[in-house]
């Protein structure tokens, strides 16, 4: 078995993930590092929020930095950051997108495309017993209507 199908596949896969996972974090949803907060807020400390800070690096420029907080109820926190929910989302993002994958590839080999069925029910229809013996006697036709 060759290994540079599968290598390429994997790369345009995790690429694929990455990609959701930027545009997903970044662009469209940021406070879905909420959901990676089981894996990183403890019991004393279980709100998370997201923070956005924006600052002007220069003049023009505008730098904006995503930050996940636990918070417990007296105020105080604990900073997660950003690089840990993004791999953890990243990770989510790539096993859906391979769960995706494998139940499409799945069901095209189980289920006979177009083609195959189509050349089975003509193979079928025009398939005759060529062993067959001759019918005996007149076959019937059924009622003749008379034309006068």
């Amino acid at each position: 078995m060759r290994l540079w199908p599968v290598a390429l596949a994997l790369a345009v896969l995790l690429f694929a993930s990455g990609m959701v996972t930027i545009l997903t974090t970044m662009a469209i949803w940021p406070g879905e590092a909420k959901l990676t907060a089981p894996l990183f807020c403890d019991d004393a400390r279980s709100d998370p929020y997201v923070v956005r800070d924006t600052y002007s690096v220069q003049p023009g420029e505008t730098s904006m930095t995503f930050t996940l907080y636990c918070v417990g109820p007296r105020g105080d926190h604990d900073e997660v950051g950003w690089a840990r929910p993004f791999m953890a989302l990243w990770a989510l993002h790539t096993a859906v997108l391979v769960a995706v994958v494998g139940a499409v590839a799945v069901r095209r080999r189980t289920r006979p495309g177009p083609a195959t069925a189509a050349a089975a029910t003509t193979a079928a229809a025009t398939t005759t017993p060529t062993d067959a013996p001759p019918p005996d006697g007149p076959v019937d036709a059924g009622p003749v209507d008379a034309v006068t």
